[in-house]
């Protein structure tokens, strides 16, 4: 009667223990599971809602809650087992679509890094010196350079590993984006030589 009142009252930690102290005495153990069962019950919905909403990893961890915190409720269990398995197929899933989409926004980010780079070494040619184009260069190198920096961070977000691989040059161009913005925005509107950028 007093884990009923708790439940109902919405003791929870209360009514829990005492549904628990209560399993081994044969009388209540029913009832006593039955209270049990009907939390976990309830714990494991939230975990279904998250799946229904596609949030597989929240699900994962709700589910795996519940078979922690409900070992009594064994067929709340299995179905809480049941809803990881499904849940770590699909955090899986993502991640490998993640990683393909990452793949794509970094060649991306490598096309602008290399429009970029050829608009900004064309302020220092020899042969443009005093071409009014040397000022469309300059705003076109800080357009592709702002445009890779953002879609190399964008790659490393979907996919930090990238930085990883071997052979990866992510980190240096990133830096490399930043201070060549930095000297772009900086340098003076007559005209850029090479005195005048910071490397």
């Amino acid at each position: 009667a007093l884990a009923q009142f708790a439940e109902k009252n919405g003791l929870d930690n209360e009514a829990l223990e005492k549904y628990r102290s209560l399993i081994g005495i044969q009388e209540f153990s029913a009832q006593a599971l039955a209270g049990i069962r009907r939390y976990a019950l309830r714990d494991l919905a939230l975990a279904r809602q998250q799946i229904d909403g596609r949030n597989y990893s929240m699900a994962r961890t709700l589910a795996d809650e519940v078979r922690q915190n409900y070992p009594e409720a064994k067929d709340v269990v299995e179905q809480a087992t049941e809803i990881i398995g499904k849940a770590e197929v699909e955090v899986a899933r993502q991640a490998r679509q993640r990683a393909e989409i990452a793949k794509d926004v970094l060649k991306a980010a490598n096309e602008y890094y290399e429009q970029a780079t050829g608009h900004f070494n064309n302020l220092f040619s020899t042969q443009r010196v005093g071409n009014p184009l040397l000022m469309s260069d300059r705003l076109e190198a800080k357009k592709y350079y702002q445009l890779a920096l953002s879609a190399y961070q964008e790659a490393l977000r979907m996919n930090p590993e990238l930085a990883n691989e071997p052979m990866s040059v992510i980190n240096v161009r990133v830096k490399e984006c930043r201070d060549r913005l930095a000297s772009l925005n900086q340098a003076p509107l007559g005209g850029l030589g090479r005195d005048n950028i910071n490397f």
